[in-house]
C-alpha cells in the first residue's frame, strides 16, 4: 500500500503505524518492534531461530525468552551501545 495525500509527524503514531527493517535485503526476513505483527510477505521459518522465541500462534513476536525485543522506538537522545553489544550490557536497567 502506497499512502497518498497531505501526512504529518502525527499520523504516525506507533499506535497506527508499524515500522520495521528488512534484515540484509532478504525480504521475508523482517524485524518489527515488540509484539507487532509481521507482514503478509514474512518468511514464518525465521520464528523460533537463534534467540528468537516469538511464538505466532500467541501473538507474541520479535523477542527473546527473556523478554528483550529485536527493535526498539527511542523517541529521545539515546547513548546507543557499540555495534554488536547487547543493551542489557550498556544500559544495566534496559532488562528491568
Amino acid at each position: 500500500m502506497v499512502p497518498n495525500g497531505v501526512f504529518s509527524q502525527a499520523n504516525f503514531s506507533l499506535t497506527t503505524w508499524n515500522p520495521f527493517i528488512i534484515v540484509d535485503q532478504t525480504r521475508g526476513h523482517e524485524v518489527h518492534l515488540l509484539d507487532y505483527e509481521p507482514t503478509d510477505l514474512v518468511d514464518n521459518n525465521y520464528f523460533g531461530m537463534w534467540e528468537d522465541d516469538s511464538d505466532p500462534a500467541t501473538g507474541k513476536y520479535y523477542k527473546t525468552a527473556n523478554n528483550l525485543p529485536w527493535a526498539i522506538d527511542i523517541p529521545i537522545e539515546f547513548a546507543y551501545p557499540v555495534e554488536k553489544v547487547q543493551i542489557i550490557a550498556a544500559h544495566l536497567k534496559f532488562a528491568d
